[in-house]
């Protein structure tokens, strides 16, 4: 999934960085033998030469791979970046293009929970990681280098690398088991902390400040516990690490003295070996912060399987419909998890009609709508727009010719204008004054300048604005588009009398498109002669 996402120029980026961290491995693999060089034959012996040439070795290769070093951390944080941005990206798509039925099954705290955690993937990307492949390669190195050194060394590396790597393993299997449960608990918090302030006024309204803040306070505890263990955990293994090096280090002393005694070694030799335990041991030292860094991948890849949903068609794909002039439900059914919202349906409408649909609570008028944007596609039967079914044609083209105000509307963060443009970007400012006329909006507004209406400040949700203030701007963001189908659910709800009036008279004066009202309003009755009433099933 990681290369899925991964620039054709990152992932050569990804090439260069093997070689090098190659490179790197030889480079620090060489510098303990400079160490013996200098002790054998310049300290020993008084060659201040000898030591001299050596130290500039040293020097050099020290340079030179401090240079790969910051060339390889600069590009895996640049890579990071380039993968976590592919990944949200991708992720959001998905998400943006999944029928209306994947949100009905998950909270919007848990759904913004799982999206930002696709940043935790460019962490995987670090300079630790690149010191994890270097360490396997200087490994490699340095068993052949003490190999030639003398065999017996090699034995106690044997003993000590399995032990670590079980000791690294004991504490990632806990460890992941700890990071699995906070991540977990974290969603549950920001889905908690969410719905929490989306309704603060029940909320407040109902006395739950209390019993919401002690929620939060739990789930915050339990994170702080499952933290604290991590903290814990990590700190015995770190020290037990340092346990069997220091038993490492001691075994090759005595070994190394033995071997001394008889002539077979030198204090060089003594100095190099030593260097080289701690590359041998790397790896299996290591392993804990592969842990570290892979982790939150590994658990990461497994949650993002949240997101492997059937999304709609591309938006551009399909036939372009063009105005439409005529619809046609043929047998249409639909039922939310089994529970059946429409059966049966079936009705026609041509350009100019209006027609009104009314019936009991839940006998599917709104579900009826979101079936004609397909919102959902998993319905039987037919829907039709000039004939042609509506799932052969284009998303785009079908919701830029409908418009629709539903009963509950949304507003977005910004000014007015931005609302009622928002879903028609090419439109005048005298447009989007005459759409706020014919929603109502205007009345009683006489005496402030349009231009200073336009740039009134709207809240997220529309929360500091009336239902009836928010209801005629859905309104008039509907007539903007200039559709060839006007629906409107519940369209007077929240409006005074005179606003209602104003509604009305557009609904019944209006020429060129399809309406489509859904109302229990009665003077509906007297303007819409067309009628449909549905049946709860």
């Amino acid at each position: 999934m990681i290369i899925k996402f991964l620039p054709k120029k990152a992932a050569l980026l990804f090439v260069i960085l093997i070689i090098f961290s190659s490179l790197s491995s030889i480079i620090s693999s060489l510098i303990p033998g400079f160490y013996k060089q200098i002790m054998d034959q310049g300290i020993i012996t008084g060659n201040i030469r000898s030591v001299m040439k050596f130290l500039f070795a040293i020097v050099l290769f020290s340079l030179l791979n401090s240079t790969i070093k910051i060339f390889n951390n600069l590009s895996i944080n640049r890579m990071g970046l380039y993968v976590s941005q592919g990944l949200k990206e991708n992720v959001i798509k998905k998400v943006f293009h999944s029928p209306l039925n994947f949100f009905d099954k998950v909270s919007n705290g848990e759904l913004i929970q799982r999206i930002r955690e696709t940043d935790a993937i460019s962490g995987v990307f670090n300079p630790q990681l690149l010191s994890i492949i270097v360490s396997f390669g200087t490994c490699i190195l340095a068993i052949f280098k003490v190999h030639f050194i003398d065999d017996r060394f090699l034995v106690i590396y044997l003993i000590a690398f399995p032990l670590l790597m079980f000791v690294s393993y004991q504490f990632s299997k806990k460890y992941k088991n700890l990071t699995y449960e906070n991540v977990r608990l974290n969603t549950k918090l920001s889905q908690l902390v969410h719905e929490s302030i989306t309704g603060i006024n029940e909320v407040k309204s109902n006395n739950l400040l209390d019993a919401k803040q002690f929620d939060i306070n739990h789930l915050n505890d339990r994170i702080y516990q499952k933290t604290k263990k991590q903290n814990t955990l990590y700190a015995f293994h770190m020290e037990l690490i340092s346990m069997i090096n220091l038993a490492v280090s001691i075994s090759i002393t005595i070994v190394f003295f033995v071997l001394f005694q008889n002539e077979h070694n030198t204090i060089g030799q003594y100095i190099e070996i030593t260097q080289y335990s701690s590359m041998i041991l790397a790896p299996a030292q290591l392993v804990s912060s592969i842990v570290s860094v892979f982790q939150p991948l590994i658990i990461l890849l497994k949650r993002l399987k949240f997101f492997d949903i059937t999304a709609q068609q591309d938006d551009r794909s399909g036939e372009e419909i063009g105005v439409i002039e005529e619809i046609e439900y043929k047998n249409v059914s639909f039922a939310y998890h089994e529970n059946e919202a429409l059966s049966h349906l079936d009705f026609h409408v041509a350009k100019n009609d209006k027609v009104l649909i009314s019936g009991q609570n839940g006998a599917g008028k709104t579900t009826m709508i979101k079936l004609l944007l397909r919102l959902y596609d998993n319905y039987k039967g037919e829907i039709l727009f000039n004939g042609m079914n509506s799932k052969s044609c284009s998303l785009k083209s079908i919701r830029n010719e409908i418009a629709v105000v539903f009963q509950d509307t949304f507003l977005f963060d910004g000014s007015l204008h931005d609302n009622i443009i928002c879903g028609s970007q090419e439109v005048s400012k005298d447009e989007v004054i005459k759409a706020m006329e014919q929603s109502g909006f205007m009345r009683n507004r006489k005496d402030i300048k349009p231009d200073e209406l336009l740039k009134l400040p709207i809240v997220e949700g529309g929360s500091n604005l009336s239902g009836g203030q928010k209801r005629m701007i859905a309104i008039a963001r509907a007539l903007v588009k200039k559709p060839s189908v006007l629906v409107l659910d519940e369209p007077t709800t929240f409006l005074d009398n005179d606003s209602r009036k104003t509604i009305l008279t557009f609904i019944k004066e209006a020429e060129n498109m399809i309406i489509i009202v859904i109302s229990h309003d009665t003077e509906m009755e007297d303007i819409i002669k067309k009628r449909i009433y549905l049946e709860k099933s």
